[in-house]
């Protein structure tokens, strides 16, 4: 199969900020999707706003592994996978009920597997087998809406 899918999770923005949240305000499907790509990843890549400094002084626990890039208002952390990574990403991704990160990124040979965007409410996956799809579509909310490519 190995094709392309951009997942938007039923969401909204709460304050008028413009951050999403996911309807129900759950980030389960989150938790599972990204525990079963981490599998996949070699590296990380997390984008934090720059006010953001709870989510960016958090990620400093990783430094010695971390190179940091400032993109205007982003900051942009590059982590190599590690166990300790990879379980601070899944158990650690919630603050105060909403997602730390406006993005991250899976990344394998420097192509990305899974993006993760706005929040964790746009998913996009690439090189999708049907093992994978068959993964995703049992943890997303059913009014998920799917565009492939």
């Amino acid at each position: 199969m190995n094709r392309n899918v951009l997942l938007a999770i039923p969401s909204y923005s709460p304050d008028d900020s413009g951050f999403q949240s996911p309807i129900g305000e759950t980030y389960a499907y989150w938790e599972k999707i990204i525990s079963y790509f981490l599998t996949k990843a070699e590296t990380v890549e997390i984008h934090c706003w720059k006010d953001e400094k709870t989510a960016m002084n958090e990620l400093s626990h990783f430094e010695e592994k971390a190179a940091a890039a400032d993109d205007g208002d982003l900051i942009i952390f590059t982590v190599k996978k590690t166990p300790a990574l990879s379980e601070f990403l899944v158990k650690s991704h919630l603050k105060n009920g909403r997602m730390k990160w406006f993005t991250v990124n899976l990344i394998r040979g420097g192509e990305t597997v899974l993006h993760s965007g706005h929040w964790g409410t746009e998913l996009a996956v690439y090189g999708l087998s049907e093992e994978d799809l068959s993964f995703i579509t049992n943890k997303v909310p059913s009014e998920t809406d799917f565009t492939w490519w």
